[in-house]
This record gives C-alpha cells, sequence and structure tokens, in this order.
C-alpha cells in the first residue's frame, strides 16, 4: 500500500501529482495490474488517474474528467 497525499489537501495533492502520475505509468509499463484507491475515493485517487490520462495518454481533460467521474461519483476537483 502506498500513501502519497495527506487526505483533503488539495495543495498536497498538487505537489505530489506527477510523482504518482510518474509510479502509474512506470507500473503500467511493467504489466502490473493496478488497483488506484483513497481512504474516501472522492478526491486523490481519481485526480491521479485523470492526470494519468490527460498527461500521459494526452486525453483531454475535460474528457478524462468526465470518464472518470461517469464511472464512479467522485469530486476530483475539490
Amino acid at each position: 500500500m502506498l500513501d502519497v497525499f495527506r487526505e483533503v489537501d488539495s495543495l498536497d495533492l498538487r505537489k505530489k501529482l506527477p510523482f504518482c502520475v510518474g509510479l502509474l505509468l512506470r507500473l503500467i509499463r511493467k504489466n502490473y495490474r493496478i488497483y488506484v484507491t483513497c481512504t474516501t475515493g472522492y478526491d486523490r485517487s481519481p485526480a491521479c488517474v485523470i492526470s494519468y490520462l490527460h498527461w500521459v495518454q494526452d486525453t483531454p481533460l475535460h474528457i478524462a474528467h468526465k470518464f472518470i467521474t461517469g464511472l464512479h461519483s467522485c469530486r476530483p476537483d475539490r
């Protein structure tokens, strides 16, 4: 288990997102199955996945946000 962000701390989230996206990218390149979650499931984990889709997969931000929020009720933009 990797606990990288402090819960409900948007500044901490912004500072550490690049690390988490890089970690996701490295794990995906090694063909790991990844389950991204956080305590509440409302901000940190969705923000990481949206950032990965946007920064690495070049998915437009609004489409990445819509895709993730369509799969699970969350508030990654708090």
